[in-house]
């Protein structure tokens, strides 16, 4: 499966100012594998911490992604 990941803020700045990441998975990949993959594609990014949206909603390692769901990396935010 053909996948565009999604890439803002500090994550974008890591892959070299790219908003999207696109890596081949297998069928019915979990969001553990897209993490994997990405590191493989960028190698900065399996440095650092970030949450995997899909579809909008924040999605566990454990959680399937289907073909044509928006996936998208989410550094952590602070502020106050």
């Amino acid at each position: 499966m053909h996948l565009r990941v999604l890439l803002f803020a500090g994550l974008r700045d890591l892959a070299g100012g790219r908003g999207a990441v696109e890596v081949e998975l297998g069928d019915s990949p979990t969001v553990g594998a897209v993490r994997q993959a990405i590191a493989a594609a960028v190698p900065a990014l399996a440095q650092v911490e970030y949450q995997v949206a899909v579809d909008t909603a924040f999605s566990g390692d454990q959680e399937t992604v289907a073909e044509g769901q928006e996936v998208a990396l989410i550094p952590p935010v602070s502020g106050g």
